[in-house]
């Protein structure tokens, strides 16, 4: 009976993330996730204690400090910055489209994907429909790029962040190993999407569409500087014996402490959350729970 609560859970969720968010009701898909381990607990199919032991706390506290320190670069208004880079360039499609896959893959690798793709979609998206081009290639390059761009290090996404905290994973030898097929990926996409770009060239779009209110970031450098000297901590971090995700915490608090970004506009807990309810409700579909792996990845390590 369990089994198939835990299953139908399973796929209701999936359906509320892919949906992007319940039709009848105002609810996202931070809140379907919230949701989904609500159901579970309230089923018995999962305790408190079942879900302390599937979630793995520091690589929670790591990816929500990387969220704060992301976001400090977008409210500084460096990643803005990078947008209008793309959109303002006088180059043609294929140009446009290459610095797209650049930007976009290069910011996700030292930087959490969801804050880059947030930033930068609706300026693209503004940005390509100001100059009369189709904006879906510009996107798709995006939402490729930052995917690929973000298999390189072990900061780039929540799953490196779990394999890099599980594993203790040194972060110059997994960027030497990942950096070649992340940037083979890049290549390929580039062409990829430069197929659906042929679409976008210049002139009235099929479906004129007012362009989405975008909300601009002046560059200030001093946050600028700010959030980079916070990167550049964190990244000596994965050198110093400090456990990684009590140190990024101590960053993303110092950086929380300033004078001109309200601290509500740097706390993005969403994908947090997404990473705690998901975890869950996928281990109690698996045989071997989530603390297992964590013995074995000890036991490699030693």
């Amino acid at each position: 009976m369990h089994a198939a609560i835990v299953l139908l859970v399973l796929i209701l969720t999936y359906v509320g993330m892919a949906a992007g968010r319940i039709a009848w009701l105002q609810v996202d898909r931070t809140g379907s996730a919230l949701l989904a381990v609500i159901a579970l607990l309230a089923s018995g199919a999962m305790t408190l204690d079942d879900f302390d032991s599937d979630v793995d706390m520091p690589t929670i506290a790591f990816l929500f400090a990387m969220m704060i320190i992301s976001a400090q670069f977008a409210e500084s208004g460096f990643i803005d910055l990078c947008a209008r880079t793309i959109t303002d360039s006088r180059r043609g499609t294929a140009a446009l489209l290459a610095l797209t896959v650049a930007i976009g893959g290069g910011l996700s690798a030292i930087l959490a994907t969801d804050i880059v793709i947030i930033a930068i979609a609706t300026l693209l998206i503004a940005g390509a429909q100001s100059r009369g081009f189709d904006p879906r290639p510009f996107v798709i390059a995006l939402a490729a790029a930052t995917n690929a761009g973000s298999a390189a290090t072990l900061i780039g996404s929540p799953q490196n962040i779990l394999i890099g905290s599980l594993g203790r994973l040194d972060l110059r030898s997994f960027l030497a190993i990942c950096a070649v097929p992340a940037l083979f990926s890049l290549v390929v996409i580039l062409p990829s999407s430069g197929c659906s770009g042929r679409r976008a060239s210049a002139g009235p779009c099929s479906r004129r569409r007012d362009p989405p209110q975008v909300t601009l970031h002046p560059l200030d450098p001093n946050p600028t500087i700010k959030g980079a000297v916070a990167m550049l901590a964190l990244l000596v971090l994965f050198t110093m014996p400090l456990p990684r995700e009590t140190g990024a915490l101590i960053i993303a608090a110092l950086l929380l402490a300033n004078r001109k970004i309200i601290s509500r506009t740097m706390i993005a807990g969403g994908l947090a959350i997404v990473a705690a309810g998901l975890v869950p409700v996928c281990d109690h579909r698996r045989p071997q729970p989530l603390w297992r792996c964590r013995r074995a990845a000890r036991i490699l390590n030693q």
